[in-house]
């Protein structure tokens, strides 16, 4: 399980500042237990916040992403230095995107790609959290 992993230190945690905010705005709105879960796990998990970038950061690399709200996550990956930037959204994945990513040493993947690649899982792992609920966490 990713959380697990994270919370073995399996691997470091880095996290933007705008996708916490974000991450916790959404779990307010969805209600349920979403946003404790969410609290729990963050004060329970060993992860480095990067640093948070300026509107002058974000205009200056306009030209890096489609969508101009992900410059922010885009800029603290690299400059936390990660190796991978692991997410599911598609314009991290954009070609012009990775090769910027790329030239500060950072890859893009999916998440089922990590974990497969990165991580060692297999096939039968992935399938079993594929369809995933929140009511499925313990």
């Amino acid at each position: 399980m990713p959380f697990s992993a994270a919370l073995a230190g399996d691997f470091r945690l880095v996290l933007a500042p705008q996708t916490v905010r974000e991450v916790l705005r959404w779990a307010e709105r969805k209600g349920g237990a979403r946003r404790q879960v969410i609290e729990t796990f963050l004060v329970d998990v060993d992860f480095e916040m990067a640093p948070d970038v300026t509107r002058e950061d974000s205009e200056a690399h306009r030209d890096t992403i489609r969508d101009e709200t992900d410059i922010p996550i885009l800029l603290a990956a690299i400059r936390a230095g990660v190796d991978y930037l692991v997410t599911n959204d598609k314009d991290f994945h954009d070609e012009r995107t990775k090769a910027f990513l790329a030239q500060h040493g950072v890859t893009v993947m999916v998440v089922g790609t990590f974990l497969h690649e990165v991580m060692g899982w297999r096939s039968e792992d992935l399938e079993r959290i594929r369809h995933r609920e929140w009511n499925d966490l313990p």
